[in-house]
This record gives structure tokens, C-alpha cells and sequence, in this order.
């Protein structure tokens, strides 16, 4: 396991890392559609979903696609540059993280320059070794999705941002198909990263609907990204594969009840099952006097075994009460001491 990266990371106030809540990206990408009121409305949705940020995408159209058709068909798609300062105001005035994904040295500048507290680095990017190199200088910290890569692609790309000494990186389990089948997903390389990097792993998911996420967390993802819109049916690349508002809201919801499931790694009874459970504790026939030892005869069983298992009645003959423990009431061991 590589050591040179940093265990955690810090975006804003926030922690990423392995004992560190889930951290969630809205991923609004180009469905903005050209227009900053709806790049607004997108914002709205992600705080009334709780996510942690929201993310758009800095790409120019004529270094994504060559045609001058597709140019000008996917110009209608850009974030405007000139929104920045306001989108970023907007943003913190509904206290929510902004992100955003370069796809040019301009826009890493930007980035850097308006004080935005990390940098997404998408599939495509992270092949783009010239851009990676100059995103990691400035020592910001780096998310970044690995669709098109292989663990060699995955391996040049840590070595070049290990060159920065750029220690505060994620990688992201990705499959770069809109929209992603179940068999694409690969998810067991969540895994495969946990084991071979110590620093934060997670899953950009490009599938329907929200279990894939959630599997995601199970698997031990400590951050998502999500596809999101206003409306699958409006016209764009990215709307029909995206979450509507209630969908985001609901995994959101869910990646938080499963981070409640997970618990505590020690097996123990829970409070309801010492209650509800019908297994038979020790308690008080009578009084029972201070500084006195327990008879058989003091006691009997009866659930819900609230204190002492009856299985260890012969020991409790053994002690003595360093208390007066009151008829009809559990006995529990902090009652009790050797003599």
C-alpha cells in the first residue's frame, strides 16, 4: 500500500476519509442548459436534497468535440465562465460547496484563483497527463474518476501527482457509458482500490435509479457523485439519465440510514433486545441487605434480562452486594464485588 497520500482529505469543513460520513456530490454537469437561473434552481435542488456539494462542469465545446455542428450544438451546454463569481456567492449564501470540473488550463486557473476548495478531475481528463499535472500543482485536493482507465492508466496518473507532492487525492470507481448497465459497473473495484490505496475511495455513477450507490457505500465508498436535473425530459446529454429532485433526495436519505446500519463493530446486545428478548435474567426475590451474600433462595428468573444472564446464577452466590438491591429488581454485576 502506497503511503506518499494522505489518509483524509478536507473539502471546506468537511472530512473525507475512512471513518468519515459518506460525502455526496450533485452532479449538475451541463444541465444548467446555458441558463444561470437554471444552474440556480439546480443548486436549490441539491441543498433541499442535503447533499454536501453540487458540481458543474468548465468545459469548451471545441476541445470536447471537432464537427462545427457538434460545436455548436454543444455551445448551448457550457457553463459561462462570467457566472463563476455569482454561482460561487449563490452557493455559499445557501451553504453548500461548489465543485467543478476543469477541462482546460483556464479553467483550473479559475478554479484556483476564486478560492473553490478542490478539483474534479473526470474520466477523461485523468488521461490528459499535461492537465492533471498542472490541476495537482496547485495543491488543491484532487477527485478524481477513473472510467477509461485500467490499474497501469490509474498508476502514471498517481506517479505524476506524486511528482507535485500533491498528497490529497480520491479516486473514483467509474464506468464512462451514459447511461451504465449493472454488468458495467464494476463495483467489487471498490474493493480493489481499498486494498491497494489508503486514501479515499469512492463511485461516480453514470446507472438508473439509486442502488448502485448504495451498494457502493456498503462496498466502503466514501464519496458520491450523482447525475441530477430539474426534469429528465428536458432537452440535453446529460437530463435522461439524471436523478429528478425526490430521487436525489431519496438516495441521499438511504446513504445516510445505511451509514446508521453499519453500527458498531462490537456484537452486543442492543437496548430493545435486553428489553424485548425473552431470555431470562437474575433477579430479587426479597430485599437483599447490603454487605450480604446471595442465596439461591434470594433469587429468581424472569425476563427480560435486564442485568445478570441466570446462567450465571452460581457465581452470584459466590459475591457479595455492595449495595441493597430492592425486591423485584434485575441484579447487575456493578452490584456486586469478591470478598
Amino acid at each position: 500500500m502506497d503511503n506518499f497520500f494522505n489518509k483524509n482529505i478536507k473539502i471546506n469543513k468537511d472530512k473525507i476519509g475512512i471513518n468519515e460520513p459518506v460525502y455526496i456530490i450533485a452532479e449538475a454537469g451541463s444541465n444548467h442548459n446555458g441558463d444561470i437561473e437554471q444552474a440556480k434552481r439546480l443548486i436549490d435542488i441539491a441543498v433541499e436534497a442535503k447533499v454536501d456539494a453540487v458540481k458543474f462542469q468548465l468545459f469548451k465545446s471545441e476541445f470536447l468535440v471537432k464537427k462545427k455542428k457538434q460545436i455548436k450544438e454543444l455551445k448551448k451546454y457550457e457553463f459561462n465562465r462570467k457566472w463563476l463569481k455569482q454561482i460561487l456567492l449563490y452557493c455559499k449564501k445557501k451553504k453548500i460547496t461548489f465543485l467543478a470540473s476543469p477541462f482546460d488550463k483556464e479553467a483550473v486557473d479559475l478554479i484556483h484563483d476564486l478560492g473553490i476548495k478542490a478539483i474534479k478531475i473526470a474520466s477523461s481528463e485523468n488521461l490528459k497527463h499535461e492537465l492533471l499535472y498542472y490541476a495537482a500543482k496547485t495543491n488543491l485536493p484532487l477527485i478524481i474518476s477513473t472510467g477509461m482507465s485500467d490499474l497501469a492508466d490509474i498508476t502514471e496518473s498517481l506517479e505524476i501527482i506524486k511528482y507535485t507532492k500533491n498528497r490529497n487525492i480520491a479516486l473514483l470507481q467509474c464506468s464512462s457509458i451514459y447511461p451504465c448497465k449493472p454488468q458495467n459497473l464494476n463495483l467489487n473495484v471498490i474493493s480493489t482500490f481499498l486494498n491497494l490505496y489508503n486514501f479515499p475511495i469512492g463511485f461516480s455513477d453514470h446507472s438508473l435509479g439509486i442502488i448502485a450507490p448504495l451498494i457502493a457505500v456498503a462496498k466502503g465508498a466514501k464519496i458520491i457523485e450523482k447525475h441530477f436535473t430539474s426534469n429528465k425530459l428536458l432537452k440535453g446529454p446529460d437530463h435522461f439519465y439524471a436523478l429528478e429532485p425526490h430521487e436525489l433526495k431519496t438516495m441521499v436519505t438511504e446513504i445516510r440510514n445505511c451509514e446508521r446500519m453499519f453500527g458498531s463493530k462490537i456484537k452486543k446486545l442492543e437496548k430493545d433486545e435486553y428489553l424485548k428478548c425473552r431470555v431470562n435474567g437474575i433477579y430479587a426475590k426479597n430485599d437483599i441487605r447490603k454487605n450480604s451474600k446471595i442465596l439461591l433462595s434470594d433469587i429468581y428468573y424472569s425476563y427480560p434480562r435486564i442485568g445478570i444472564s441466570n446462567r450465571y446464577k452460581e457465581l452470584v452466590t459466590k459475591l457479595i452486594t455492595k449495595k441493597k438491591i430492592k425486591k423485584n429488581s434485575p441484579i447487575q454485576w456493578e452490584d456486586l464485588i469478591i470478598k
